[in-house]
């Protein structure tokens, strides 16, 4: 999740075996609505940036155009 998040912008990162920092984590955004709308905001922000079916099909079509090109290369 750390390539998907943002810590302390998109959300809160952490610890996967510490149950007590997720915990902390939990509370604090239940405890700061500022901060949990904001974050929010910033993760749709990023997603709608990085992972639509418009932007999913983009970088497919550019993968596609590399391997095009080294194909070419190769002949």
């Amino acid at each position: 999740l750390a390539d998907l998040v943002e810590d302390e912008i998109s959300g809160l990162l952490f610890s996967n075996v510490d149950a007590a920092d997720l915990a902390a984590k939990m509370t604090r955004m239940w405890n700061d609505g500022d901060l949990c709308r904001r974050m929010g905001f910033a993760a749709r922000k990023r997603a709608i940036a990085n992972w639509t079916v418009d932007r999913y099909f983009e970088q497919l079509d550019s993968l596609y155009d590399e391997v095009i090109l080294e194909m070419r290369k190769r002949s």
